[in-house]
């Protein structure tokens, strides 16, 4: 986000156009370099991670499905409604923990997936975009 606004500023800062030279032009840059100057780097290098994290095919549909469970899940309750390996099914929850989209639980020898708030929410930012 601050990337596009830099370069939009330098955009409306170098073109030649006339109008980019009014007053309000000036403004506007003043404006965004202010908004620019109030994001936080490190909220948006994690909201990226977020992003990332749920981009992904296979991830997203995890989301899905342990957010549709009534409980906590296994990867090997998980993997078969899916069209990838177990592996990689363990290695999309992983990418997904770190992102703390999902929880892990430990279980004896198994490890048990459900949302964090923080995956809830994206799930219902997504349901209510539609």
């Amino acid at each position: 986000m601050a990337e596009g606004t830099e370069r939009l500023c330098r955009y409306l800062e170098e073109t030649e156009v006339n109008a980019c030279r009014t007053e309000d032009a000036q403004n506007r840059i003043t404006e965004l370099r202010q908004l620019q100057s109030g994001i936080d780097e490190s909220q948006v290098t994690e909201h990226v991670q977020i992003l990332a994290a749920v981009s992904d095919e296979t991830r997203y549909q995890i989301v899905q499905i342990l957010s549709e469970a009534e409980d906590e899940l296994c990867v090997c309750e998980i993997t078969p409604l899916l069209s990838v390996s177990e592996s990689a099914v363990s290695h999309a929850l992983s990418k997904l923990t770190d992102a703390d989209v999902i929880d892990r639980r430990k279980e004896g020898r198994w490890r048990m997936y459900s949302l964090t708030d923080r995956g809830k929410a994206i799930v219902q930012a997504l349901e209510g975009s539609v």
